[in-house]
């Protein structure tokens, strides 16, 4: 994944570097180097708000902890609506050879 993202980084940046004139001379590189550098830059400063917008290790676990103990409490409460319900007769086998005596 990482290495899928540096390859992605690196064709973008030279896509602005090249799409600016990066021409092989020193004032032509510097000219087509600082907009490749304020997209790096954006991208890197936006990744950075989206990582802190994502929950974190802690808050996830009490969130998944209390998505659990809903879901147990729920079935629960299934379990003992479907108890009520249930005959209380007893089954007796259909065939009597397969009491046991």
């Amino acid at each position: 994944m990482r290495q899928n993202g540096v390859a992605l980084g690196v064709a973008v940046l030279t896509a602005v570097f090249t799409g600016a004139g990066g021409k092989l001379t020193p004032t032509g590189y510097v000219d087509a180097a600082i907009p490749a550098i304020y997209v790096g830059a954006s991208v890197l400063v936006l990744a950075t708000l989206v990582a802190w917008l994502l929950p974190s290790r802690a808050r996830a676990r009490s969130l998944a902890a209390q998505l659990a103990a809903s879901q147990a409490a729920a079935s629960q409460a299934e379990a003992e609506a479907g108890a009520g319900t249930r005959s209380s007769a007893a089954v007796e086998p259909a065939e009597p050879s397969l009491q046991r005596a």
